[in-house]
């Protein structure tokens, strides 16, 4: 995901700012650290100057638990406006203080930054750069779209559930109203004939 100068920075000496990390539990330690003990850490880990943890705290907490005592890490001054962008993003949609509004928002942008700068890029790769499913990701990037549109309805609902809800209910109801348009395009009503019979008498 990233480029430049990995350095090799004291494991301890990283800081994990608690409060805002996560939404979810951290799952698939254990695997994780095999797969890292066999193979070796593929994707460096993401610091501030000042050593504070910006992206890959699984990868951190995987390597603690094998007893490493450092870990390849790159810094954010050393990274491209592109893949800063990117990564804030990316943890951005995994804070725990996040309204579902700003969850979808972040999403949104994510992927269609993903989008521009990777040719080919899917939905399906930015389910599985953020950890949730196609389906998730797919009920979000559609909800975005009505919120940014400005859709108020969607946007001011009380639950993502219900916002979800909507959605679906008003993309099946544009969709029957579009068929319903060609069907009457294609198969135009007959012409009301009543009256032309007493014209003509």
């Amino acid at each position: 995901m990233t480029s430049g100068t990995h350095r090799t920075v004291d494991i301890n000496s990283i800081h994990v700012e608690r409060a805002t990390r996560q939404r979810k539990e951290m799952r698939n330690i254990d695997e994780l650290a095999e797969s890292i003990a066999r193979i070796g850490l593929i994707n460096a880990i993401v610091v501030s100057p000042d050593l504070v943890l910006v992206a890959g705290e699984r990868r951190l907490t995987a390597c603690k638990s094998l007893g490493w005592t450092a870990i390849p890490a790159q810094f954010t001054t050393d990274l491209s406006d592109y893949e800063l962008q990117v990564i804030e993003l990316e943890e951005n949609v995994k804070r725990m203080d996040l309204t579902w509004q700003e969850e979808c928002l972040a999403l949104e942008k994510f992927h269609a930054l993903k989008a521009a700068h990777e040719p080919g890029w899917t939905q399906a790769q930015t389910a599985a750069a953020v950890g949730f499913t196609d389906t998730y990701v797919g009920q979000n990037l559609a909800i975005a779209k009505e919120i940014s549109s400005g859709n108020e309805r969607i946007a001011g609902a009380e639950k993502f559930s219900v916002a979800r809800n909507l959605v679906a209910r008003e993309t099946e109801r544009r969709k029957t109203s579009a068929i319903a348009k060609v069907t009457s395009t294609l198969f135009p009503a007959p012409a009301d004939l009543s009256g032309v019979g007493d014209e003509l008498s």
